[in-house]
């Protein structure tokens, strides 16, 4: 659990100061908010409920490399936001339920990086694991879905 924490902050340490080649372009249309109060179900799913759509949507897209990385950001960040709040919760008053999500975001965040592509991968690496990602991204939002709807 300690290791998986580091590599996540880590990794969101990485991106944030990332001095990569690619370019990214700034964009402030997608907008997403995580509930201040609710069980760890009731939270994941109205940030789910929120994302889905977008990753959809943009899953079916023709963006540019840098479109994909701009709109990476607000949804990694809110998701890996929600991970480090129900992470802190959940070792305050430990249950399955933020067990379960602690599982569930990584997954998440997977196939984010997999779709809009992870800032330190080549543009090539990326590009390659958007295609394979956009094949397969009907059968993974289900999977997900199906995880959190089962969230106790």
């Amino acid at each position: 659990m300690r290791v998986l924490m580091a590599i996540l902050v880590f990794s969101f340490l990485l991106v944030m100061n990332c001095d990569c080649q690619a370019k990214i372009v700034e964009t402030r249309e997608i907008k997403l908010t995580i509930m201040a109060k609710g069980s760890p179900r009731e939270r994941m799913r109205d940030l789910w409920r929120q994302s889905r759509p977008i990753i959809e949507k943009d899953a079916k897209a023709a963006y540019s490399d840098p479109e994909y990385l701009s709109r990476r950001k607000p949804l990694f960040e809110t998701w890996v936001n929600l991970q480090f709040k129900l992470a802190w919760e959940g070792k305050k008053n430990p249950s399955p339920s933020y067990e379960k999500a602690e599982r569930i975001i990584p997954d998440v965040l997977g196939s984010i990086d997999n779709l809009y592509g992870f800032p330190g991968f080549s543009k090539p690496m990326r590009e390659k694991r958007r295609i394979s990602a956009k094949k397969s991204i009907d059968a993974k939002l289900k999977r997900i879905d199906q995880w959190i709807n089962e969230l106790p």
